[in-house]
């Protein structure tokens, strides 16, 4: 056997080796947002622009994922062990803390329109009175997470109701002069309010809820090395003109460190 041959092949196994190792480092992101607007096929294209940012900012650093706006897959992402870091809302974070078990939150997203960690809910109708205490809202939220985090008045008799298209819902309810009420996420709300319908000027402004946190990143492995790098390359996103045409596509400013 030729020297060369002899050298070359414990060389070729080191090669396969380390790059076998650094795959195996790859981390599944999930971005679970239960209730929110679009899909999994709809969010892909975005969420690689990130992951390849991610990757370019530091080569140890290397993801798939995908976004869910259903309660079943997120669940399903967590019980199966198959994320690594999970980008949550609050509503479901809260909902689903005991399936999460003690996975440790690194940062808060910065959400527009308002770019802060804080959130809120509006609280709207077509009158004052919720007398068939029905409340649609975009987002499943539990009657327990309203009247704990959000609207503590409201009743316990309050039934809380999921519903698509829910602005087209308003809007027959409105035109029909039937009762309705809803829950307004907070782009939900700042998009309404910048709407010009006739049907619109009917709405009446009930109130504001109680702030609560923005969605955070959690990591739900706690085996994951790479910690601290992404924190690093989450948070410094927004210092760049790349970074921030991303942050943008996701409806973020940036990421922030949990105070």
């Amino acid at each position: 056997m030729k020297l060369e041959k002899i050298i070359s092949t414990p060389l070729i196994l080191l090669f396969i080796l380390y790059h076998s190792s650094l795959w195996a480092q790859s981390a599944r992101m999930i971005f679970w947002y239960p209730g929110e607007a679009g899909n999994s096929q709809m969010a892909a294209p975005i969420l690689n622009l990130l992951f390849e940012y991610l990757e370019n900012y530091n080569e140890k650093l290397s993801f798939s994922g995908a976004y869910y706006n259903d309660i079943a897959s997120g669940k399903k992402s967590i019980q199966s062990k198959s994320a690594d870091i999970m980008i949550v809302s609050h509503s479901a974070h809260t909902e689903y803390k005991k399936i999460l078990n003690n996975a440790s939150i690194l940062l808060s997203t910065l959400p527009l329109p308002n770019a802060s960690d804080s959130q809120y809910y509006w609280l709207i109708g077509s009158n004052k009175s919720i007398v068939s205490n029905q409340i649609l809202s975009s987002e499943p939220l539990s009657k327990t997470y309203i009247r704990t985090h959000l609207f503590p008045e409201l009743p316990d008799t309050i039934l809380a109701k999921k519903t698509q298209m829910l602005f087209l819902t308003l809007k027959k309810s409105i035109e029909s002069k039937k009762e309705i009420h809803a829950i307004l996420t907070e782009n939900e709300a700042y998009t309404l309010k910048h709407l010009e319908f006739n049907w619109i000027k009917s709405i009446q402004w009930l109130k504001k809820s109680h702030a609560v946190p923005s969605p955070k990143v959690i990591l739900t492995n706690s085996k994951w090395p790479y910690r601290d790098l992404l924190i690093k390359a989450l948070t410094q996103m927004k210092e760049s003109s790349e970074g921030k045409e991303i942050l943008s596509a996701l409806r973020l400013a940036g990421f922030a460190k949990i105070k």
